[in-house]
């Protein structure tokens, strides 16, 4: 018997060990089969043209450790998907296996504690829904059908992070299932070096079944949100445009205005065109205050005398109406790459002020935008050593270069929306970094530069911890953090083992 006989006669058992181990409900999805097609697709069009070999669609912890099982016997490489919301593609891949998550969406509210438990598939929308029933929400992402695990362990800024830190500083524990089957918790407590690293890295650790995150009193209907609404009325968006003869105005006074915000305020400004079609761009901006009506109206006073908006309104909404704002602007099966970055307060000069007209002069498509999400508040309470993510601690905007296109084009016109974001980036010169989900297409070298910049001191550290609970690197395909060697430990005075 040859070889290539041997290996397919070992896979075909692993696979029927596979399909025998799993959960009654637990689905597996493979290429010949009919769904296959919609079932492989994630949020990202760019990665249509990845083909796993397998989809399993898990229901619980022991399906999970199976999978890991069967991936490391057939030497193939295994991902979780959620939300199926990654930037980069690593909700799916080429060759291995994948574990969807869709029929694990449960949430546990636990309303006198004020915690939430949830499962890996569970969507923004789903957890939002779930809280706002009991008075309650998690600072999370502004796009309700986003995965929560991916945002939450990735970080996680959003309209309720300058009061409440970011997602990833409100993680109360972790489940999660290791590189040798595993399983175990995370939190101050329990593997509290596990618990650090997941906080940022979690993706290279294992994969996370549960999380409890800390939740906190958010009002319900009226007392959610106090946000500008846009000539064209709709539940969803309320928001206001300027003329982008106005940026340089308008940014330097959204600016001094964040100096002094209340922590129960955010913004965020970006471009984009009428809902009627024009091709003319404009700076649209949304405001967010979670305040009691007299005391936001109050804050918002200032606000309302910066430039001079197409129209200038303003509307009470609920707190998930607010989270949904921006669902139609990144709908499922576009394609999307981005870049992300960092700025402080005095970055917002002419330079950066140009590098944002170029890039809107220059859209390669209509879906394309250059970005401002406020940061500061709460996220820069905790230090930079609190949990292994803190690139955003001490700045005070986040800034991302979204290149959004449709998917019925020509694949080689991919390249001229790629280069647009770069050289708009690029432009922006962001001294700081950003937003770690949206690191994407680097090689091994570019990458490890990249996290060096991205976890500074906290690199050598998260080496240390990859080394103790994954030290083959089963758990790669991610923004990887690769284990810490002998020859490190040896030659690095930096590693220590404290």
């Amino acid at each position: 018997m040859g070889l290539s006989t041997t290996q397919d006669a070992e896979q075909q058992r692993a696979f029927e060990e596979l399909k025998n181990s799993i959960g009654p409900r637990s689905t597996i999805i493979l290429p010949e089969d009919s769904n296959y097609n919609d079932s492989k697709r994630i949020w990202n069009a760019m990665f249509d043209n990845k083909n796993p070999s397998i989809i399993l669609q898990a229901t619980g912890v022991a399906d999970v450790q199976v999978a890991i099982h069967y991936a490391q016997r057939v030497g193939v490489v295994v991902t979780p998907r959620g939300g199926g919301h990654s930037w980069a593609g690593f909700s799916t891949v080429e060759g291995g296996v994948v574990i969807d998550f869709c029929k694990m969406r449960s949430v546990h509210v636990d309303p006198i504690l004020q915690t939430v438990t949830v499962e890996p598939g569970v969507l923004l929308g789903e957890l939002d829904h779930e809280t706002q029933a009991f008075g309650l929400a998690v600072p999370v992402g502004v796009i309700s059908h986003t995965g929560v695990f991916g945002l939450v362990l990735g970080g996680g800024v959003g309209w309720l992070c300058r009061k409440y830190g970011g997602s990833v500083d409100n993680i109360i524990s972790a489940n999660i299932v290791l590189a040798d089957g595993r399983f175990v918790k995370a939190s101050k407590t329990e593997n509290a070096d596990l618990f650090w690293a997941i906080r940022g890295a979690a993706q290279n650790f294992g994969i996370v079944t549960s999380l409890t995150i800390q939740a906190h009193p958010v009002g319900l209907a009226y007392r959610g949100s106090y946000v500008s609404t846009e000539l064209h009325r709709s539940p969803s968006h309320l928001i206001q445009f300027y003329p982008m003869d106005q940026i340089e105005e308008v940014l330097h006074a959204i600016n001094e205005f964040q100096k002094t915000a209340p922590r129960e305020y955010n913004c965020e400004v970006y471009n984009r065109g009428r809902i009627d079609g024009s091709s003319e761009m404009f700076l649209k901006i949304c405001y967010s205050f979670y305040l009691p009506q007299e005391e936001a109206e109050k804050a918002a006073e200032p606000l309302k005398e910066i430039g001079r908006p197409i129209e200038h309104s303003w509307k009470w909404i609920t707190h998930v109406e607010n989270q949904k704002i921006f669902d139609m602007e990144s709908p499922h099966h576009r394609r999307y790459y981005a870049k992300s970055g960092s700025i402080n307060f005095d970055d917002m000069n002419s330079h950066f002020v140009d590098a944002f007209k170029w890039g809107v002069a220059n859209l390669t498509s209509p879906y394309c935008m250059v970005e401002m999400i406020g940061l500061g508040g709460a996220m820069k309470d905790s230090s930079a050593e609190h949990a292994a993510f803190f690139p955003l601690r001490s700045q005070d905007w986040l800034v991302n270069v979204v290149a959004s296109w449709n998917n019925d084009v020509p694949a080689e016109e991919d390249q001229k929306h790629i280069e647009w974001c770069r050289e708009s980036f690029q432009r922006l010169h962001t001294k700081n970094p950003g937003y770690i989900n949206m690191f994407a297409d680097a090689c091994r070298d570019t990458m490890q530069e990249r996290l060096s910049r991205a976890f500074g001191n906290n690199l050598n550290q998260l080496r240390l911890v990859k080394r103790r609970y994954d030290p083959y690197n089963f758990f790669r395909h991610n923004v990887n953090v690769l284990p810490a060697t002998d020859e490190d430990l040896e030659t690095e005075s930096t590693f220590s083992n404290e």
